[in-house]
């Protein structure tokens, strides 16, 4: 649904709609946060029944937290495969040309034992 949908079915004006309902001005993110919401408050029920025994209430905040946790594994590992950006020629050549520490600049012949 768009912000003018949304301010047409809520009768008001769409700065209205921005200052009091959208901090970041996105209706995704709004999306995203009642959805949050959502999932918090089935959460806190799910708990409550837990804390009084019920087995089922157990097994599915279990299967939940199993969920969050393979989601925060996906997102770690979708960030570290986007950030393996191959260097570019210039990179490349200012990254060769820094010292690595060994004399291997030398070719084969190693530091010379010649006192001059």
């Amino acid at each position: 649904m768009k912000k003018p949908q949304i301010a047409e079915h809520l009768g008001i004006t769409i700065p209205t709609l921005n200052k009091h309902y959208f901090k970041n001005l996105s209706v995704r993110n709004a999306q995203l946060a009642a959805i949050s919401e959502v999932r918090g408050r089935t959460l806190l029920q799910l708990d409550k029944a837990a804390q009084g025994g019920s087995v089922s209430a157990m097994k599915e905040i279990g299967k939940i937290a199993k969920q969050a946790e393979l989601e925060c594994l996906a997102s770690d590992i979708r960030k570290s495969n986007s950030s393996a950006k191959p260097l570019g020629v210039k990179a490349q050549r200012k990254e060769d040309a820094k010292p690595d520490g060994t004399w291997g600049f030398l070719g084969d012949a190693g530091p010379s034992k010649e006192v001059h």
